[in-house]
């Protein structure tokens, strides 16, 4: 199917309580992301970027409007068909039980493995061609709850990579992890969108890493209503990000690396 993900009209808000500043936390959203595409999230917390990311994921029901994958309403699709259009990379993942790195990953193919999740060679393999791009080929037989938390989060991308998905989802994938794997990650992300015509759609705190590496930002504020969707270069320029942000940018170039993005102090 398709990657291509279409919103219309998308709101969302979560049931009123006392104390809470505001009750939509984004209204009227609309907008299409085209395969290949490396989209990033910006925006302080509290902005909407997970929620936002568990709407297309079809985990949370919009209030109002919808998301169509390839023409088809992701809140309204069987979680096992979900699943072989859209895999998720959240900030944190606690098993139930005490798998290795491989037994992770490997369960990336359970929705391509019909109802008796017989594994296949052609499985295995999988596993062993994703852990080599993600630096996990010394660690397949490790248990994951004894990995550190940024080779966690490589075994839960490389499980991503492993369900094949068209559309693939990421919650700060920045989280838990040394520059170099930052790097690596994100590399990887674009890499698959790029070589691989997947549409990757990621939360981001660190600005920098979203001039970088995306291809398109959508850049929300604080209160949900000032969202400003485009191509990055466009997106991306000081003004909007002090709008969003609440403090001072400055931009300078830098050479082979592009522009270089840094907070005025």
């Amino acid at each position: 199917m398709n990657a291509r993900i279409q919103i219309e009209n998308l709101s969302f808000k979560y049931p009123s309580r006392p104390g809470r500043s505001r009750s939509y936390i984004f209204r009227g959203l609309s907008a299409a992301f085209e395969a290949g595409s490396s989209v990033a999230l910006l925006g302080p917390n509290g902005a909407g970027k997970s929620t936002l990311l568990n709407l297309l994921a079809g985990h949370l029901k919009p209030s109002e409007g919808r998301a169509l994958i390839g023409g088809t309403d992701i809140s309204k699709m069987p979680a096992d068909e979900a699943a072989k259009l859209v895999s998720v990379v959240p900030q944190e993942h606690h098993p139930a039980f005490n798998f290795t790195a491989r037994d992770m990953i490997l369960m990336g193919r359970a929705p391509h493995n019909g109802f008796f999740g017989i594994v296949s060679e052609s499985d295995h393999e999988i596993v062993v061609e994703v852990s080599k791009k993600t630096d996990l080929e010394g660690l397949l037989d490790n248990e994951y709850t004894k990995l550190s938390g940024g080779e966690r989060k490589r075994v839960i991308l490389a499980r991503a990579m492993a369900q094949q998905t068209p559309v693939m989802l990421f919650d700060e994938p920045e989280a838990h992890l040394d520059i170099r794997h930052q790097h690596m990650f994100f590399k990887l992300i674009s890499g698959l969108a790029r070589d691989e015509n997947k549409l990757c759609i990621y939360s981001v705190h660190n600005p920098s890493l979203a001039l970088r590496y995306s291809s398109v930002v959508i850049l929300m504020d604080a209160v949900g209503e000032n969202i400003i969707i485009g191509p990055t270069t466009e997106v991306m320029t000081c003004r909007n990000l002090e709008t969003a942000y609440k403090v001072k940018f400055g931009m300078a170039e830098g050479g082979s690396m592009g522009a270089l993005l840094y907070v005025e102090t």
